[in-house]
């Protein structure tokens, strides 16, 4: 099996929970990525090398989008979870969808801190950064689309910046 991301860039899963024992192929037959176990260590490989090692509870699931391997890793913090794409881990919390361009060369996604302020955070080309509003995908010419609540409106934001101010989206 293999993953892609449909057309507003939200990354569909090509291994679930339950299938982490199997070999993930990219698209185009050029990559592959599996994960093991050794004790409480999960280790995921890509094209047959480790690139990470930790201690988690479950893989949740495995997708590639072009040759890049995005991973979901569940740890025994409650309901942490980390994303991890090609090797790099990103920050613990509970997350939402990942959205990618379609070349997979930017990605985004929002998480929140398990803690109980549970502040709001993003995470854009695998920097976290602060929350600016809840991440939508991205426009065709690579522009981080998404939304923020002010003052009861919706603003629609392009990479940050506002761009419209609606009552719904």
């Amino acid at each position: 099996p293999s993953a892609h991301a449909n057309a507003m860039g939200v990354l569909q899963p090509g291994l679930g929970a339950g299938g982490p024992r199997r070999v993930l192929f990219s698209a185009d037959g050029n990559h592959y990525a599996y994960v093991g176990r050794n004790g409480a260590d999960y280790a995921i490989m890509l094209d047959g090398k480790e690139v990470h090692r930790g201690q988690y509870t479950g893989i949740s699931w495995l997708a590639f989008n072009g040759s890049r391997l995005f991973t979901q890793a569940v740890t025994q913090q409650g309901a942490a979870q980390r994303i991890i794409v090609s090797g790099e881990a990103g920050p613990l919390g509970t997350l939402g969808s990942v959205f990618t361009t379609p070349d997979a060369a930017h990605y985004a996604y929002n998480g929140q801190n398990i803690d109980v302020q549970a502040a709001k955070w993003a995470v854009v080309d695998g920097k976290q950064v602060q929350y600016f509003g809840d991440i939508l995908g991205f426009m065709p010419n690579g522009s981080l689309f998404s939304r923020a609540t002010a003052n009861g409106d919706t603003v629609v934001l392009a990479n940050g910046k506002p761009i419209s101010q609606v009552s719904s989206i």
